[in-house]
């Protein structure tokens, strides 16, 4: 006594196509119900008749689940831009008598398919997609309120350490890298316990595990181990370090040197060019002299 209709929607190119349908439960006897589509196939009008109630393996019932048209003759595919909907067949269905399609959940709905989308968009038991960001859970409408504030991936709940608001589904990844007040163990696992993120950085300034540079890396000593070996290493590399002071302190001694040749050079420029500089001014004032006296003769 119950078969599944599809009801064809009339959207996409020149108003028509096959690709659309909504699933609904059909009542009453169905021997006298039929889909009828005329399509122009291979330039001939060809009238498609199929009981909605008849067998899944049907050309036009697998064509319809595939979202395509194959013609039951020649197995090739119709073009649905060469389709048009048969609207006698639409009317009748559209005159159906059917049940919802949350039946299964609870829904008690029964009516005429016409009817049936305003419906479906107000209906309790229909199955929708949970709307919030990151969540791709899908449930009976009736379940949707419950599944947001519990369960629901995209639901906005508050960190446990620092307060913070953030989606469930990002959690963890805020645990792990952001939240300063998430307890952690010290990175360096010296032992130390309940330390909160934002005091890390003053905890490894002490800790005894903290990889740390030799005083005398500024001298070229590579070190860079644990700080509570770095006593050790002082110890055993004393005479390594002072050959190491030695080597800056020659360096630095070459440096003033060459400082002082190159201070003593530029002194010795500067002086050439403040003589430079008094010959060109005793030119200039002899110059505008001559200049003068000439003037004065030929007065």
């Amino acid at each position: 006594q119950h078969a599944t209709a599809c009801m064809l929607s009339t959207s996409g190119q020149n108003g028509h196509t096959f690709f659309s349908w909504d699933r609904m439960t059909i009542l009453g006897p169905q021997n006298h119900l039929r889909a009828l589509f005329i399509v122009q196939h291979h330039g001939n009008e060809l009238r498609i008749s199929q009981l909605l109630s008849g067998c899944r393996s049907s050309a036009i019932t697998n064509s319809l689940k595939a979202e395509t048209l194959i013609c039951s003759t020649c197995h090739s595919e119709i073009n649905p831009d060469e389709s048009f909907e048969d609207l006698f067949a639409r009317k009748e269905v559209a005159k159906l008598e059917v049940a919802c399609q949350g039946e299964k959940c609870g829904c008690t709905w029964q009516g005429r398919v016409e009817d049936y989308q305003a419906h479906h968009g107000e209906c309790d038991y229909v199955t929708v997609a949970c709307p919030a960001y990151g969540c791709d859970a899908a449930m009976p409408r009736n379940q949707l309120t419950h599944h947001r504030s519990t369960e629901c991936a995209g639901r906005v709940v508050r960190c446990q350490f620092c307060d913070a608001e953030i989606r469930a589904l990002e959690r963890d990844q805020h645990l792990r890298d952001v939240c300063a007040k998430v307890t952690l163990t010290c990175p360096n696992t010296c032992g130390a316990m309940d330390f909160s993120r934002d005091e890390i950085p003053t905890h490894r300034k002490t800790c005894a595990l903290e990889k740390v540079h030799c005083y005398y890396s500024g001298a070229g000593c590579a070190y860079h181990g644990p700080r509570n070996v770095l006593p050790t290493h002082h110890e055993s590399n004393v005479a390594y370090h002072m050959q190491l002071i030695y080597r800056v302190g020659e360096s630095a001694k070459q440096a003033a040197a060459e400082n002082g040749r190159e201070v003593v050079k530029l002194k010795s420029e500067l002086q050439e060019e403040r003589a430079c500089r008094v010959e060109l001014e005793k030119q200039m004032n002899k110059m505008i002299l001559e200049r003068s006296e000439a003037a004065e003769m030929r007065k």
